[in-house]
């Protein structure tokens, strides 16, 4: 054998003991479709090495060789295999990040296709939480099961009672209509405030969840929407030209107060 042969095999040795596992976790955003279906292919064989990543907190920082992504692609794979001993790791990820986590967004949608065996290890993490932010998402979790269980109704309250937007969106994944009432009283109950950004994403998230859960706006409630429509796009109006409105002016929302007993404050 040559001796450029013989410096050729330790390498290809090398080459042998490198698993899909480990090709899996120095890769980034984009995991390629044969690693995948390799990974795939292992079935159960697959779980305890895909958890391992998933747990491994080094492969989950941006400076790690992967940038964050191996923990990510770990979980869905996860969810892909539907390997239900990967329920409580998965989890406790959610748990242990947050809304400007990647991997934490991807739980959120991921996590609920695993069904069944989510419900109760997640209801347990709700009844210990602490956190707000950990409550809404176990809850928003939950409430993508698709099961009818009266459990998931009641956080889902709890979480309206909280946050009415997401309280209405999490209803309109469960999809009980008695969640209808809370919904309607919810947007009788919203006005104008130009102050915070949002406001109007927050009605329109509402009249969402209402329309999902089967719900018809009657005369009186669609009459207030459109009276918020309109005082947003005078509003709009009014920065686009820079108009002013005076203390004592009718307010421009049209409720027939003075602007400053209304939505100047």
């Amino acid at each position: 054998m040559s001796s450029r042969a013989l410096a050729s095999c330790p390498t290809r040795a090398s080459d042998a003991r490198v698993t899909p596992f480990d090709r899996l976790r120095v890769h980034k955003e984009t995991l390629p479709g044969e690693l995948r279906q390799e990974i795939l292919a292992l079935g159960a064989q697959a779980t305890a090495p895909l958890i391992a990543i998933v747990e491994d907190a080094d492969l989950g920082t941006p400076d790690s060789p992967g940038e964050g992504w191996p923990p990510i692609h770990a979980a869905e794979l996860l969810v892909d295999l539907g390997a239900t001993e990967a329920v409580e790791p998965l989890l406790d990820v959610l748990i242990d990040t947050g809304f400007d986590h990647i991997i934490h967004d991807r739980l959120l949608v991921r996590l609920p296709e695993l069904g069944r065996a989510v419900l109760e290890p997640a209801l347990r993490r709700l009844d210990d939480a602490e956190d707000e932010d950990v409550a809404h998402s176990l809850t928003a979790v939950l409430a993508k099961l698709g099961l009818a269980d009266e459990r998931i109704f009641d956080a889902i309250h709890d979480m309206f009672d909280e946050d009415c937007v997401l309280g209405a969106m999490c209803f309109a994944d469960y999809g009980d209509r008695r969640a209808v009432p809370f919904v309607e009283d919810a947007i009788a109950a919203l006005e104008p405030d130009f102050s915070d950004a949002v406001w109007h994403h927050d009605l329109t998230e509402l009249i969402e969840a209402h329309r999902e859960l089967g719900g018809e706006l009657d005369d009186e409630l669609r009459a207030h929407v459109e009276r918020l429509e309109l005082a947003r796009a005078q509003q709009i109006a009014r920065a686009r030209s820079g108009q002013k409105v005076g203390r004592n002016d009718p307010c421009p929302c049209k409720s027939g107060k003075k602007y400053k007993k209304c939505c100047l404050p």
